[in-house]
């Protein structure tokens, strides 16, 4: 007796066949269905402890996926924060004692010769800017604390201008040494006042002042101390013994105007920079 399409007998032999075949093929559809299963935890979709993601994108859900791009953008927003718009000012007022402390060297003899004073008394013209800067600048930091750093930011260039007016037309000796205790105050006011509006910058943004930030500063003072001399022979060899006093006032004036916009804008929201 055939079976049906002739395939052979279906005796009891062919049965025996066919119940052989059904474990076989049974045997082989989990491996057929855990497939896709394997391939998934290949892609690294899904696996042991780790949640499927509906999307496919390959990243599991709840991983944030980003890479932490909220620190990327927490940073960026802290650089523009104390970018060049707040730092160009806070430099270019904590290099002016610095500069002047070193400056002065290069005219002390066509000042000695114009007013008849010998080396000895030339030298009250160095010692009484560091007296004054010294007992100026812990006094300063002190008043920023209490009426705030902008504003004595602004009274110290506005001391520069007056300082360097008065050594500028100075007529005699006296006016001279009084104008150079006069600028030793008034830089002083402008490293305390850059410090604390660093930090008020700080809580503002919620976040730590850049180091990058206080090497700017230290580089200013060291950087310009070094100038000082070159610059201060190239005025009085050009324009006079005058001119080492009289180029304070327009760099205290650009620090002064450069900080009071920077400063307003913060104050009002429309960009960086920290009111008092």
């Amino acid at each position: 007796m055939t079976g049906i399409g002739g395939s052979g007998p279906a005796g009891p032999d062919g049965a025996a066949a066919a119940h052989a075949l059904a474990p076989s093929a049974l045997a082989a559809a989990p491996s057929a269905v855990a497939a896709p299963d394997a391939a998934a935890v290949a892609a690294g979709r899904t696996g042991p402890g780790r949640p499927a993601d509906p999307s496919g994108s390959g990243v599991p859900s709840g991983s944030g996926g980003s890479g932490g791009s909220g620190d990327s953008r927490d940073s960026s927003g802290c650089d523009r924060a104390f970018g060049a718009r707040l730092m160009t000012p806070l430099l270019l007022g904590s290099l002016l004692n610095p500069i002047n402390s070193t400056m002065i060297a290069t005219a002390l003899v066509a000042i000695g010769r114009d007013f008849h004073v010998g080396a000895a008394g030339t030298a009250w013209l160095i010692s009484a800017m560091y007296l004054s800067s010294a007992v100026g600048q812990p006094s300063m930091g002190r008043l920023a604390d209490r009426v705030g750093p902008r504003r004595v930011f602004a009274a110290g260039a506005l001391t520069v201008c007056a300082a360097g007016l008065i050594g500028a037309l100075a007529p005699t000796f006296g006016l001279l040494i009084v104008s150079r205790v006069v600028l030793g105050i008034g830089t002083a006011a402008a490293y305390p006042a850059a410090m604390a509006i660093l930090r008020a910058e700080s809580r503002r943004v919620g976040r730590p002042a850049p180091r990058y930030v206080l090497g700017r500063l230290s580089l200013a003072a060291l950087g310009s101390a070094a100038i000082g001399p070159t610059l201060g022979g190239l005025l009085a060899a050009t324009a006079g013994r005058r001119a080492v006093f009289a180029v304070n006032i327009p760099l205290a004036l650009l620090a002064l105007t450069l900080a009071d916009r920077s400063l307003r804008a913060g104050a009002t929201g429309t960009g960086t920079g920290t009111s008092d």
